[in-house]
């Protein structure tokens, strides 16, 4: 028998494939934030500690510019 409410992993996913571009843009960088804030450190990257928000902010440009 089929669902008749999708789960909310196909709610997601159908959110991004379908909300205006300007939206779903500013909607993937915070799920990006929140999964970054999730992300346990490993052991040896005292480089990233230490930098900070200002490597993760150019993680975040590559990362957008790569999906377009």
């Amino acid at each position: 028998m089929p669902r008749l409410t999708p789960s909310k992993e196909v709610q997601v996913l159908r959110f991004f494939e379908q909300a205006p571009y300007d939206k779903a843009e500013t909607m993937l960088h915070i799920v990006c934030d929140k999964m970054r804030v999730r992300k346990p450190v490993p052991r040896g990257t005292l480089a990233r500690v230490v930098l900070g928000a200002r490597a993760e902010d150019g993680w975040r440009k590559c990362y957008c510019s790569s999906l377009n």
